[in-house]
């Protein structure tokens, strides 16, 4: 049985030049093959180690479906850390249960919006560092723990994370997941969501020449299992619309 990081590097070394995500961004579909995803779970999990991200650690998640989200996922999990998903829109009370309930160290947060959030927050929080993704606006925020996404990637190396994600076991700990109707916190190995996704694959017939479209937050557990998850494990692209309105037309 594979790891969610594990498929991604399974995914680079067989098919390098295949199609593994396309972002609609200002109305032009992105394309990032094995290959580029690979490179930027690379770049990430890099970045990470330089903040003392290592297996164990929580980190939450904190925006929409945007590129830089999806690999950060993985990256974290080369670590051998745990991804907390949440929901973009969530309030600064949703929030506070969340990060507090996971007990989540650093925060990867979308934009403004969500770094705003967040600050109303903090003191009622352990969060350590930080990490924004998106710093329009933010030009003037002076906070020691924010760090800016891109300007870890710049300081970041491409020293082969391979061993590290060879070391996960597929029993690891993936995510913590958030139930709103039971208003709890529970914890889902890679071994139970990869073979719950191969199981929707089989029932469908997937391979790697289809494709999924997420339009929801992968917050939402369904969501995260029926297209983020399913994704890497048939080898099909993920594909990130801009908005509803693509899915319309």
């Amino acid at each position: 049985m594979a790891t969610i990081p594990g498929l991604v590097l399974s995914h680079n070394q067989k098919h390098p030049d295949g199609i593994a995500l396309r972002y609609k961004q200002l109305g032009i579909w992105n394309t990032y093959n094995w290959a580029d995803y690979y490179r930027e779970v690379n770049l990430i999990a890099n970045a990470l180690k330089s903040l003392s991200i290592k297996k164990g650690s929580i980190i939450a998640v904190y925006g929409n479906n945007v590129p830089k989200l999806i690999f950060s996922i993985a990256a974290i999990q080369s670590l051998g850390a745990i991804v907390v998903p949440i929901h973009p829109e969530s309030t600064g009370e949703e929030l506070e249960k969340i990060l507090a309930g996971s007990k989540a160290e650093i925060l990867i947060a979308e934009d403004q919006q969500q770094v705003d959030t967040f600050l109303d927050i903090k003191s009622d929080c352990a969060i350590k560092n930080l990490i924004y993704l998106d710093g329009r606006g933010m030009s003037t925020y002076s906070n020691d723990i924010l760090f800016s996404y891109d300007n870890l990637i710049e300081k970041s190396n491409e020293s082969s994370i391979e061993n590290d994600i060879n070391s996960i076991s597929e029993n690891d700990i993936a995510f913590y997941l958030y139930d709103e109707h039971e208003d709890s916190i529970y914890k889902v190995s890679h071994a139970a969501i990869i073979n719950n996704s191969s199981k929707i694959i089989t029932l469908n017939n997937l391979t790697e020449k289809d494709s999924i479209v997420s339009y929801l937050p992968l917050s939402i557990p369904t969501n995260l299992l029926f297209t983020f998850v399913t994704s890497l494990t048939s080898g099909m692209s993920l594909n990130l619309p801009e908005s509803n309105q693509t899915i319309e037309k």
